[in-house]
């Protein structure tokens, strides 16, 4: 089982690393790769390094941390992340994707709810989760699967 290295600070993951996933039968390969920064598709922070690995993916899980101050901050680093992917490869914004809002333990309901409807207005239908209690991951499993099914 995965063991994930959870605090209170941005990126956990300095380098890509490989899992399998089980859930009903049904068996997937993922690949955790480190956040990216704006104008990382040019060789900024980690860079261009870890956008060559998203290319052999078949889909893409986007997640973000919830925001207590400020409930555009999520989509904004969304934003950001996708922008530098497709800066990178216009082609892979064509991947399947599912956008997670991670963190929301550092929320209030009411809190999140501002949080997921800011992302809803922009199209996307976000899986919110907290990794550190848990919360949703059930929902997430599923979402994921589904993302690749």
């Amino acid at each position: 089982p995965a063991r994930p290295k959870v605090a209170a600070y941005p990126f956990t993951t300095l380098s890509p690393a490989l899992g399998t996933a089980v859930h009903q039968g049904k068996r997937i390969v993922i690949a955790d790769i480190p956040g990216l920064i704006q104008d990382a598709h040019a060789g900024v922070g980690l860079g261009t390094r870890f956008l060559r690995h998203i290319q052999r993916t078949r889909a893409l899980v986007y997640l973000v941390s919830a925001d207590r101050e400020d409930p555009f901050k999520p989509w904004k680093d969304f934003e950001t992340t996708r922008n530098e992917i497709g800066l990178h490869d216009e082609l892979l914004l064509q991947k399947r994707s599912l956008l997670v809002l991670n963190k929301i333990d550092l929320l209030t309901d009411a809190e999140i709810r501002a949080n997921v409807e800011e992302i809803q207005k922009h199209g996307w239908n976000p899986v919110a989760i907290s990794a550190k209690t848990k919360r949703h991951i059930k929902l997430f499993w599923r979402a994921l699967f589904k993302v690749f099914s």
